[in-house]
């Protein structure tokens, strides 16, 4: 994108942006131009519109197997009471990769701590999930015994949010 945008005269692709707006920090060698902008921010709005689309089938694929079990209210708010089953699982895995240096110090103790504890914590996470997913289901008066089958798409997104996260987790 970039050779054909110089190719064909558009020079401003290579220059840097403003520092409110991107790393302009030439003291440490980091000067972010406007196709490093652009591309990084293009990434993210890819993934995000990829995830929120798996989600929103997965979700929905929840809600209409709730109401196929008996769930006692509409699809729309099954879908957004089960909306919410994502969030233990966003939620701890946000504040494990953007909190990384937060566990480090753990290191000190046991060499492998950090790594342990930022597993424990993620599994936790998804097991957080299920549960709240049985809670919403209850509530929408689902027996037990069927719980599970409306369970497997809720797990599915919330192994995707953790998947999507994973790299940033633990680095693999």
């Amino acid at each position: 994108m970039g050779e054909w945008m110089i190719e064909n005269g558009w020079f401003w692709i290579g220059e840097s942006g403003p520092w409110w707006l991107m790393s302009v920090h030439p003291e440490r060698r980091e000067i972010f131009n406007w196709l490093d902008f652009f591309s990084i921010v293009g990434f993210m709005l890819g993934c995000m519109v990829i995830i929120t689309l798996i989600l929103a089938a997965t979700t929905a694929s929840a809600a209409w197997l709730s109401g196929r079990l008996g769930g006692d209210t509409t699809f729309n708010k099954r879908f957004v009471e089960l909306g919410y089953q994502h969030s233990p699982v966003a939620m701890v895995s946000l504040v494990i990769g953007l909190g990384a240096t937060l566990i480090e110090p753990l290191s000190a103790i046991h060499v492998d701590m950090p790594h342990t504890t930022k597993l424990i914590l993620f599994i936790a996470s998804i097991l957080w999930s299920l549960r709240l997913s049985g809670h919403i289901l209850s509530h929408q008066d689902i027996t037990p015994s069927k719980r599970w089958i409306a369970h497997i798409p809720g797990l599915t997104g919330s192994l995707v949010v953790g998947t999507a996260w994973w790299p940033g987790i633990f680095g693999l």
